[in-house]
């Protein structure tokens, strides 16, 4: 009690203490001011053949990369940015087009691909893939007229919580840097391109935009084999250059804008991989280390695993000083799923359900097959004699093709064959041969011989309807009845009467009686004493309509017991049944392997095509 009266006034004591009160008023508004950047760099947005000249993926492999991209955004977008930068390479085919209508296609792909909400502030930074890069012609400013007519300028001021944003046209730098060295001229003494890329670093520079967060499609010159931290999935950024790309910039275009925009943070993007360097001061100047993120691809790629995107959070850095200035940005490099494991995965998947299947298959044939090498033959055997054979029972010595309620019990054998049959017993209705009417007015048979057939001579149908009915496998006359009654009563009377019906109940069934019938044999699955059945009568009435006498029973349900029963052998019937369809098919393993793998991966196909198509 002690302990939790102290804490109590302690809690009290920070709630009213005015600087506690004062932080967390802070903190509030704090939150309430932060502001959440998003950006993607290199999502390669492309569509089926827009002419011969322009390459494009198998529809396969693109359909596959144009999922993986709606459902990557699908998840991205929950996070609610309020501003979003595509940081270069925003379409893979905008260079090679050839008017400004297959540009509409692509940037109609990219909304479809990429839809966004009103509130959010969306800027686009060129890459080498959007307009192309080290060729001056005017299919190329056409391409970049192109490009600004859809995105917006290509140099750009944008202010958010009191950050500065420039975004800058790198390919256009890389254009203008290489006609500057062409003619050996410093940028300290370089006539700037009227509207060029120079122009508008300067134009920025001029303006003391501070802080500055830079942002670039093309990485800032590093030393070759330079670190970019343990983010990295492999490699590192190294100089090089070719027909429409290069790596980085070069170390003199890095340093001039180092000097004339003095940014607070760099972000890159083009190399698909993440990559963290810090640019030091010494040959541009700078009192602090500069940090350079590279962002990760958010489309896939051949040598990443994972692709990515990085989120910034702003914080307005009014009143702080350099050292929390540095806290009022954080960026986060956040993952996508890895396309690679997915794609093993479910290799791995598909291989396991093979083995699997095959095993099943192989035992389930072998053992089949030792069931049937060991079963017996129907064919009587001097050792066997009679035994197996359901049709032939002994009778005091003797064998009898006529069942007797007095004839013990021999169950079928499992293996069942016409040819082995003799033809007499199959054909009981041939010529010339005695029949045998069970079904039909009783007979006796005169005499037995040894022979398992009966004597040509039968009794003829001479009998009255009260004489005591024989051989024993006839129904026997009902006692208490009427002569004209054609009906016989069944020995096992319990099979009729339920022991759950009341005495009156009983009573009045005994005012009727099913038509004859035949014993069943001992042992077979309709005798008489058979298992107590799961449904219980639990209330009966009978009464009369039309002259005719109707009964309404009211069954309990059973217990699960009895449905667990059941469910066992519905599981036995289906496994027989599997060994005898195997079987009957006459398929081999492999090929009723492979088309129970079809059965099992149909419904997992269907759901993913579902959901890849329909919801993404």
């Amino acid at each position: 009690m002690r302990s939790s009266s102290r804490s109590g006034a302690l809690l009290r004591s920070l709630l009213s203490s005015p600087v506690v009160t004062t932080n967390v008023l802070r903190l509030l508004w704090v939150s309430g001011e932060v502001k959440h950047v998003l950006l993607l760099s290199d999502t390669h947005v492309t569509i089926p053949s827009l002419s011969n000249s322009v390459p494009t993926l198998p529809r396969p492999q693109q359909f596959l990369v144009d999922r993986f991209l709606r459902k990557s955004w699908y998840v991205t977008s929950r996070l609610d940015p309020d501003v979003i930068f595509f940081m270069g390479d925003v379409l893979s085919q905008g260079k090679l087009v050839e008017d400004e209508a297959q540009f509409t296609k692509l940037v109609q792909k990219l909304e479809q691909t990429f839809p966004f909400g009103d509130s959010t502030e969306v800027y686009y930074l060129p890459g080498n893939n959007d307009v192309g890069m080290g060729v001056i012609s005017a299919s190329a400013r056409g391409i970049r007229a192109y490009f600004q007519n859809h995105f917006g300028p290509l140099n750009r001021i944008v202010s958010i919580n009191n950050f500065t944003f420039f975004a800058l046209d790198a390919p256009g730098l890389v254009d203008e840097d290489y006609q500057r060295n062409a003619k050996g001229v410093a940028f300290d003494r370089w006539e700037p391109i009227s509207k060029g890329v120079v122009e508008a670093v300067r134009n920025v520079a001029a303006e003391n935009h501070h802080p500055l967060v830079l942002l670039s499609h093309i990485p800032l010159y590093r030393p070759d084999g330079a670190s970019c931290g343990p983010l990295r999935e492999s490699g590192t950024i190294n100089r090089g250059a070719g027909n429409g790309y290069q790596n980085t910039l070069r170390k003199q275009t890095t340093a001039f804008l180092m000097e004339a925009l003095e940014p607070f943070a760099v972000f890159s993007g083009d190399n698909r991989d993440y990559c963290e360097y810090f640019h030091k001061g010494s040959s541009f100047n700078a009192e602090e280390s500069i940090p350079e993120i590279t962002v990760k691809s958010f489309s896939p790629a051949p040598h990443i695993r994972r692709p990515g995107f990085e989120l910034l959070s702003l914080v307005d850095p009014t009143g702080l000083d350099s050292t929390q200035r540095r806290e009022a940005l954080l960026h986060r490099p956040c993952l996508l799923p890895d396309r690679k494991i997915i794609i093993s995965g479910y290799m791995g998947w598909i291989i396991m359900t093979l083995l699997i299947l095959l095993a099943l298959n192989v035992r389930r044939i072998r053992q089949f097959r030792l069931s049937k090498q060991i079963s017996p033959s129907m064919t009587p055997s001097p050792n066997q004699s009679h035994q197996g054979s359901p049709l032939l029972q002994e009778i005091n010595g003797h064998l009898s093709p006529v069942w007797s309620p007095h004839t013990p019990f021999l169950p079928p054998t499992p293996r069942s064959s016409r040819d082995q049959i003799p033809a007499t017993f199959r054909t009981p209705m041939a010529p010339a041969t005695p029949t045998l009417r069970a079904s039909s007015g009783p007979m006796t048979p005169q005499t037995l011989h040894d022979s398992p057939m009966l004597s040509a001579q039968l009794m003829p149908p001479m009998y009255d309807e009260e004489d005591v009915m024989f051989p024993d496998q006839y129904a026997i006359h009902r006692e208490g009845r009427h002569a004209k009654d054609e009906e016989w009563t069944p020995i096992a009377r319990e099979d009729f009467l339920d022991s759950d019906l009341s005495p009156s109940d009983n009573e009045e069934s005994r005012a009727y009686s099913p038509p004859s019938q035949f014993i069943s044999a001992p042992g077979s699955a309709f005798t008489h004493h058979r298992k107590p059945s799961a449904w219980r009568v639990i209330w009966s009435q009978t009464f009369t309509v039309g002259g005719r006498r109707r009964k309404i029973i009211l069954l309990r349900l059973p217990r699960f017991s009895a449905w667990w029963r059941s469910f066992l052998d519905l599981i036995e019937i289906i496994k027989d049944a599997d060994r005898r369809t195997l079987l009957r098919r006459r398929r081999g393993i492999i090929a009723s392997t492979l088309i129970e793998s079809i059965s099992v991966l149909w419904p997992a196909c269907v759901t993913w095509l579902v959901i890849n198509c329909w919801m993404f």
